[in-house]
């Protein structure tokens, strides 16, 4: 689904512009905080600096529900509980949620990946008029905001169509591949990101190259039709 300016999507939900739910509020910016592993100093004053790790990304976000009538401001409530409350996500470690943001116009869309936390109605007041103010919080895994798509390519290998073998011939026997044994994909944000890549067989010893920096190399024969990641 492609976010307009303004707009929010959390595990299938749409808030902001155009949608029963009114952003007034959310912050994507700056680092998150610190984990610090500084250690004090015995016998001496001041503390030895450790490793400072970052901790995953808080995103604050203040929502109202804005509907013409008590039903169906309800149902937009009702609905926006189902997916903040997913079991199907909170009850398995390591399950995660996609936080989709495009901010204002002209900006792509954001990726934070993580927990949806805290869902507060701050007041009930006006619900009979199809109105209620929301509080949330959503807790990234990490502090990192991603790509709305991810960049893949295929990298091909393959015998040519020859036609058949041509007799006599002589042994050990070479045969040439076709295909694109070489590819390129771009990290087109400010830090690293994880590589993940898939082997189909049949091949011998298969090996992934990142030129100049690292090697990957499986010692292993797959027959076709097998696969490893």
């Amino acid at each position: 689904m492609v976010l307009l300016p303004s707009q929010i999507e959390i595990n299938g939900v749409t808030l902001g512009d155009g949608t029963s739910y009114i952003l007034s509020g959310f912050e994507t910016g700056g680092l998150a905080d610190l984990r610090t592993n500084d250690r004090s100093r015995f016998y001496a004053d001041g503390t030895d600096p450790g490793v400072d790790l970052r901790n995953g990304s808080v995103v604050p976000i203040s929502a109202t529900v804005d509907c013409e009538t008590f039903a169906d401001a309800s149902a937009a409530l009702r609905a926006l509980l189902r997916a903040w409350d997913s079991r199907g996500v909170r009850e398995f470690p390591g399950q995660v949620v996609p936080l989709r943001v495009r901010p204002f116009p002209g900006s792509g869309t954001r990726v934070l990946f993580g927990r949806c936390r805290k869902l507060t109605t701050v007041n009930e007041h006006f619900m009979d008029r199809g109105r209620v103010d929301l509080e949330l919080e959503f807790v990234g895994q990490d502090h990192l905001w991603y790509e709305d798509s991810e960049d893949a390519i295929t990298v091909t290998v393959a015998p040519p169509p020859s036609g058949g073998w041509t007799v006599p011939f002589t042994v050990p026997l070479g045969v040439a591949t076709t295909g694109s044994p070489v590819g390129e994909v771009f990290v087109k944000g400010d830090t690293e990101t994880w590589f993940q890549g898939r082997v189909f067989g049949p091949c011998t010893d298969p090996r992934v190259t990142n030129v100049g920096r690292w090697e990957t190399r499986l010692d292993l024969v797959l027959p076709a039709g097998a696969w490893v990641d």
